[in-house]
């Protein structure tokens, strides 16, 4: 670094004093670490915003302005050459610009070769340069995100890789040494990074919510829970569910999902905000702050935090009136930023920065409100008088107000806004027509001349990949198209490659099927016996399919009937043929016939007996069917045998005849079952005999057709047996008998 005039504020804490020294050559390596006024800036990114430009003001010492002038400016100018601009960030005494190309653009100081430009020592630039590639080779691209450090700059890849350039005496450009570059260096061991932030030591957030930490860590900013210095990235121990990160010169700041934020390293002025001043190894919570959704890391002593309400809360050192609130007292917890001259609190606020004792706020309206030391012009605001209350920017020149920005940052003693930027409309692909080729010869698949994608929007360069690659074998392939563009966005389309045999196939379909109908009509057919028979070359491109007339499912049950079966070959062309089959299911049994009733009964009267029974037919295909009989139940049977004829059908007209037989028993044959009766029961020989004689009298009159004898004869029968019940003859067994002997002479018609 050259030795331009410049002031040089340092901060001495006992006793307290304030040195300014005018026309010093030398650079804060040459001050104690923690006294160091210099700050890496909050980068505020939207990879999305083309056509940006940007506006400085501030301290011009080296060119940090970027106006190809060195003279200080306390209203904006704009910096010389540059458009296209997506994001910003400010380091010591140099400036950082992303563009919407992936390129970065740098301007400033140079000692330590921090423009990335490939030249040391003496050498500035106060006109923005390019970013060279690693060794001085091309150009740096691909790049998302960017982040100024104390002497050196950061940038994040679209694949998750960290760059680092600069000075690398603690080990900050992270790669396993401790030499500094002029040219980026890929930072060791790391992948999958998300966010970045830079101040005499590293940061990086991974996707999984980890946040890594390398250089300087001589008050603890590594969070490793040690004081010792590490060129490789340590994970900061105890966090996860981090979703942003920012640094100080020595502190190191996290914000989590739930909206609150941890803090470790220096702590002198209680800018890790947990009410002690006390140094911390290993993160702490900040107190009472929660809903935050941004964070910003000042110089050494001072942090940042904006809340879901669009407030600003400030906490550490306040000398200059850095944290905004009216006072010039530090306060090691949070307190909020009021509004401009102390009148209520600043509000709407979507966007905070800070430089060296100096916070900065974009408003939702586009303007800019910068509050802190203002001994450059840093504050904007036309005036080089401090101010502990936020006062607005003013626009180019001292002309109106800055307005339309859309990022800020903030740098050692300058500040920065990007303007003007729109929103690039999002990356969309189209993908080329489907195509349709015949394999190659001799061969089951085809190199194959996609054609070329398209792609509208995004961020040049676009780069464009099809997967898979070929060849393509026979049949349909859906091939992705994906396209990238310079901030990693990506945008996919599918494109089919359809590849086909040009020497015909054919198909066989299966011999017809006929079956017996099971029970409901229906029957299941094996799936092997309806595979159709195809014959091709390359049978992998060809696609077979089934269809029943009935519309149903190959492997569902079939019905009574014939039920067509069509089977079509398909190839990638769109060429097929059609064979078809059937399945015919038939029903050639015939019903069952059932009939329940007793068909030996005894003649009620001269004339037979009256018989009931229950007939039912049921066929295995149809189930239940109608039946009819003669005679018809209920119907009067004469005496003797007569036999019954039932007759169903199905609906398939399949009949059956059944014939059964129902016997009514004479009057005499009722007479013998009588009297067989009286002789199994074993009564004394007398009554037996005497009985028996009776029925005997009766059986002879009744064969002789002397019906009146044998009524009488019954009648004697029963008078005995009524005159023998609970003597000779039991009464249960007595009144039996009696009402069988009553019964034969209603048979007879007595």
């Amino acid at each position: 670094m050259i030795g331009l005039p410049k002031a040089i504020l340092v901060r001495h804490y006992a006793p307290f004093s304030l040195l300014l020294i005018l026309g010093a050559s030398c650079t804060n390596r040459d001050l104690p670490f923690e006294t160091t006024p210099a700050k890496p800036a909050f980068a505020v990114q939207d990879a999305t915003n083309v056509s940006g430009t940007v506006s400085a003001w501030g301290g011009n010492f080296v060119g940090d302005l970027g106006n190809g002038t060195n003279t200080n400016s306390n209203t904006p100018v704009e910096v010389s050459g540059l458009s296209g601009v997506t994001a910003i960030a400010g380091g010591e005494e140099h400036s950082l610009a992303l563009k919407g190309d992936g390129t970065v653009w740098a301007w400033g100081d140079n000692g330590t070769g921090e423009l990335g430009a490939n030249t040391f020592g003496s050498s500035f630039s106060n006109t923005p340069l390019q970013v060279l590639g690693p060794g001085g080779v091309g150009d740096l691209a691909g790049v998302t995100a960017i982040a100024g450090g104390d002497l050196w700059s950061l940038a994040l890849k679209s694949d998750g890789t960290v760059w680092a350039w600069g000075w690398n005496v603690y080990g900050q450009l992270g790669n396993g040494t401790n030499t500094t570059s002029n040219t980026p260096v890929q930072v060791s061991g790391l992948s999958g990074v998300t966010a970045i932030a830079a101040g005499n030591h590293g940061l990086a957030l991974k996707s999984d919510g980890t946040v890594w930490a390398w250089g300087d860590n001589s008050f603890g900013e590594l969070g490793n829970g040690t004081n010792t210095t590490s060129n490789t990235p340590v994970q900061v121990l105890g966090l996860s569910g981090v979703t942003a990160i920012a640094a100080g010169v020595r502190h190191s700041l996290a914000l989590k999902s739930d909206g609150t934020i941890w803090a470790w390293g220096a702590n002198s002025s209680g800018q890790l905000g947990n009410g002690t001043n006390t140094n911390s190894n290993t993160p702490l919570q900040v107190s009472g702050l929660s809903g935050v959704t941004a964070i910003a890391g000042a110089n050494a002593n001072n942090t940042y935090a904006l809340k879901s309400d669009g407030t600003v809360w400030a906490w550490g050192d306040n000398f200059f009136g850095e944290l905004g609130n009216g006072t010039f007292t530090p306060s090691n917890t949070p307190a909020q930023v009021v509004g401009t001259g102390a009148v209520g609190y600043l509000s709407g606020v979507t966007v905070i920065a800070s430089g060296s004792f100096l916070g900065l706020a974009l408003k939702s309206d586009g303007t800019v409100w910068a509050w802190g030391l203002n001994e450059s012009g840093q504050l904007g605001n036309g005036t080089n008088t401090n101010s502990n209350t936020p006062v607005q920017v003013l626009g180019t020149g001292g002309v109106g107000y800055l307005s339309g920005v859309t990022a800020i940052a903030g740098g050692g003693f300058f500040s920065l806004a990007l303007e003007g930027a729109t929103s690039a409309p999002p990356l969309a692909i189209v993908p080329p027509p489907a195509v349709t080729v015949a394999t190659d010869v001799g061969r089951c698949d085809a190199q194959v001349n996609l054609g070329t994608a398209t792609t509208a929007g995004g961020t040049p360069p676009i780069t464009l990949a099809a997967t898979p690659a070929g060849p393509y074998s026979v049949g349909k392939t859906t091939v992705t198209w994906t396209a990238t563009d310079a901030t990693g966005s990506t945008a996919s389309a599918t494109q089919t490659v359809a590849v086909f045999d040009p020497a015909r196939f054919s198909i066989t379909a299966p011999a017809a099927i006929t079956l017996e109908a099971g029970p409901g009509g229906t029957v299941s057919v094996d799936p092997s016996r309806l595979s159709a028979t195809l014959t091709a070359n390359c049978p992998g491109g060809i696609t077979l399919t089934s269809v029943r007339s009935d519309g149903l499912p190959l492997d569902a049950p079939y019905p009574l009937g014939t039920t067509g079966i069509t089977f079509t070959a398909t190839d990638a062309s769109g060429y097929s043929l059609s064979v078809s089959t059937t399945v015919t299911v038939v029903d050639t049994t015939p019903p069952v016939i059932t009939v329940s009733g007793t068909f030996v009964v005894n003649a009620t009267s001269p004339s037979g007996a009256v018989v009931f029974y229950v007939a039912s037919a049921r066929d295995v295909a149809a189930g239940v069917v109608p039946v009819t009989c003669s005679p018809p139940s209920g119907s009067t049977f004469p005496i003797g045998t007569t036999a019954l004829t039932c007759s169903a059908a199905d609906p398939s007209g399949n009949q059956v005849l059944a014939t059964f037989h129902v016997t009514v028993l004479s009057a005499q044959a009722q007479i013998s079952n009588l009297e067989t009766s009286v002789t199994n029961l074993a009564l004394s020989t007398g009554t037996t005999t005497s009985l028996s004689a009776k029925l005997n009298d009766a059986l002879a009159a009744a064969n002789a057709g002397d019906v009146a004898t044998a009524c009488a004869s019954l009648q004697d029968f029963i008078n005995e047996t009524r005159a023998q019940a609970g003597k000779k003859i039991s009464i249960s067994d007595a009144n039996t008998l009696s009402a069988t002997a009553q019964s034969i002479r209603a048979a007879l018609g007595c």
